[in-house]
């Protein structure tokens, strides 16, 4: 696995179906040369606070789900109960707690030194080239 730090988002997609989050970017600059991918797998929620334009990455970090779902919460539990997004495990921290342990999931904080700051709860984040540096 390779570091994303200070490289440039040039797409982010969710697929909805396989249930994966992709993050393509490049390095040294917006254009490259270099590129890379995130790739984060058995996605089961997802915050972006910002936007992916222009985002500078700075770090991908896993850390407790828990500690992220309390970072995130407020906002989950208000957008379940307006519009039932994101998964029910969100109404309450025991919940929440039952289903990290019951499916394995992990905790991705995602900060930007431009851009975006966010949280992805799934059972694995993979990063790796796609034109690598010489």
């Amino acid at each position: 696995m390779i570091s994303l730090h200070d490289h440039f988002v040039r797409e982010f997609t969710v697929n909805a179906d396989t249930r994966t989050l992709r993050l393509l970017t490049a390095f040294p600059s917006k254009e490259g040369p270099y590129r890379a991918e995130g790739i984060f797998e058995g996605v089961e929620a997802y915050v972006i606070d910002g936007d992916v334009l222009g985002t500078i990455l700075f770090e991908i970090e896993e850390v407790s789900p828990l500690s992220l779902y309390d970072e995130f919460a407020t906002s989950m539990r208000e957008t379940f109960a307006r519009s039932g997004g994101h998964a029910p495990w969100v109404e309450t921290r025991d919940t929440a707690q039952r289903a990290f342990r019951e499916r394995e999931i992990n905790g991705y904080s995602l900060t930007s030194s431009i851009g975006f700051t966010g949280g992805v709860w799934a059972r694995s984040f993979a990063s790796n080239w796609t034109v690598a540096p010489r």
